[in-house]
């Protein structure tokens, strides 16, 4: 609907037309019996109508009329308080209440004093810019063997026979009277089983290490162990795998202790 500014003189006028429409239509209709329909009732009726929608225009107009002069009224009070305001005498308080303080110009008190906010939000972009660095970060799988923390073995990642060679190769484990020989323990301890048994890996480590304990010998490292058990098995046939566990096993044998034969 269009909005077209009434007055309540028009509101007044359509409401005498409707009135006038009302009479002409009940004279030319009758009082609903068919009877007395005469022949243009039909129009009438259509003119009643009429009158009562531009009836309803009209107040509609009126309503909208009333409000827009009131929002005139407000926004001519506002133009005028503000036009009655006093001015801003400076636009930077601060840099003039330094200026009283310090007796510097403005000027180098304004500059050093943007200079320093936009230092501190410099900083505190860098700082937000590293903690979403560090947060996103994600340890990716290295494909290097266990790591061992105090007597804890770690799971390895891949399959032993997959890992990539080291960059500073190592020599061959010490032979030492006093060290535990990998190979000893492999003999002394580890027998083919069916092909459904397995050994993991870190209770090859723990039952080396108890071994060596037993018999007063310095077990090697974690690396030079899993180096020798790798060289050992890939000789005698023994297929090393990660299970569905994420854990390293030998298949195809079992840890038991040593025979009287096999004992020195």
């Amino acid at each position: 609907m269009t909005f077209i500014p009434a007055t309540e003189d028009a509101v007044r006028i359509s409401r005498e037309m409707v009135s006038a429409a009302e009479r002409t239509r009940k004279a030319e209709c009758g009082n609903g019996d068919p009877g007395q329909r005469g022949k243009n009732c039909r129009q009438r009726e259509t003119e009643e109508a009429t009158a009562r929608t531009a009836l309803t225009a009209a107040v509609a107009n009126k309503a909208a009329t009333d409000r827009a002069a009131k929002l005139d009224a407000d926004i001519r009070d506002l133009r005028k308080r503000l036009d009655g305001a006093q001015t801003v005498a400076n636009p930077n308080p601060l840099g003039a209440a330094l200026e009283l303080m310090l007796g510097a110009g403005a000027a180098t008190l304004t500059a050093w004093q943007q200079a320093i906010v936009a230092g501190v939000f410099e900083l505190c972009l860098v700082g937000v810019m590293v903690i979403f660095e560090l947060l996103g970060q994600r340890r990716q799988p290295t494909g290097q063997q266990a790591v061992v923390a105090g007597n804890n073995v770690a799971q390895t990642p891949a399959v032993i026979g997959a890992l990539p060679p080291r960059r500073m190769p190592r020599g061959k484990a010490s032979k030492s009277s006093n060290g535990g020989s990998v190979k000893a323990f492999v003999r002394d301890h580890l027998f083919p089983a069916d092909d459904g048994e397995r050994v993991d890996i870190k209770s090859l480590v723990h039952t080396y290490r108890s071994w060596c304990a037993e018999k007063g010998l310095v077990p090697v490292d974690l690396d030079g162990f899993l180096d020798e058990i790798e060289r050992l098995c890939g000789k005698l046939g023994i297929k090393i795998e990660v299970g569905d566990d994420q854990r390293v096993y030998c298949h195809g044998v079992k840890i038991e202790a040593p025979t009287s034969a096999s004992v020195h």
